[in-house]
């Protein structure tokens, strides 16, 4: 029997606006197979252009920060491609991040799109399992309501955020579940099952290896 792999993704920006320059200049990765953490990792690059004030107050990254960093060009777009080998994102506001490595790969001529399956968005399943309701559904109000640990974030971090995602993901699937919804694959012909007891998942453990 084939194992589950999914990798929970997020990134760090420049600004909010590929189209107009914005560029990538971290990425965190956290790889789960059938519900157990496996490979992560926490790449930055240098950006090509200034990073905006608002964005530096989000995740406190300067260009200083990012001087060694390689540039995120092609060989580094490839290496995250590989990585990803195909298979599916976790991604809280997936329209965000994938538009922004969908703009990064096309200035090379590349598709982001051929390095990954299905997109699963817990922003908009958030917000289907809170629909009427007054909660809140970004990252900071899901780990509040999921009573999940977020002291160590001071600032968004694409690696910290991930652990957090994921055990938000953890949580949050079997309420979705509960109202009688399913998440369908790239196909839209078969539903998807997960594991959704993580094993071994210790954000702390992580932090401190």
């Amino acid at each position: 029997m084939s194992k589950k792999r999914v990798i929970v993704l997020d990134t760090e920006t420049t600004g909010l606006d590929a189209k107009s320059g914005d560029e990538v200049i971290e990425i965190g990765l956290v790889e789960i197979i059938d519900g157990e953490i496996g490979v992560t990792h926490n790449w930055r690059y240098k950006p090509n252009k200034p990073i905006n004030i608002q964005a530096q107050n989000v995740h406190s990254l300067n260009y200083f920060d990012l001087i060694d960093c390689p540039k995120f060009n092609s060989l580094e777009l490839k290496k995250l491609g590989e990585f990803l080998n195909g298979d599916e994102l976790i991604i809280h506001n997936a329209a965000f991040d994938i538009g922004m490595l969908d703009v990064s790969y096309e200035r090379y001529n590349l598709k982001f799109s051929d390095y990954h399956g299905q997109v699963i968005d817990t922003l908009k399943i958030a917000r289907s399992v809170f629909k009427g309701t007054n909660q809140k559904c970004n990252l900071d109000a899901l780990c509040d309501y999921y009573m999940i640990d977020k002291t160590s974030r001071v600032y968004h971090g694409a690696l910290i955020d991930c652990f957090l995602l994921a055990q938000v993901f953890n949580k949050l699937l079997p309420d979705y579940f509960k109202e009688g919804n399913y998440l369908e694959s790239s196909n839209n012909s078969e539903n998807i099952s997960f594991d959704t007891n993580f094993k071994r998942f210790s954000l702390w453990n992580f932090l401190s290896s």
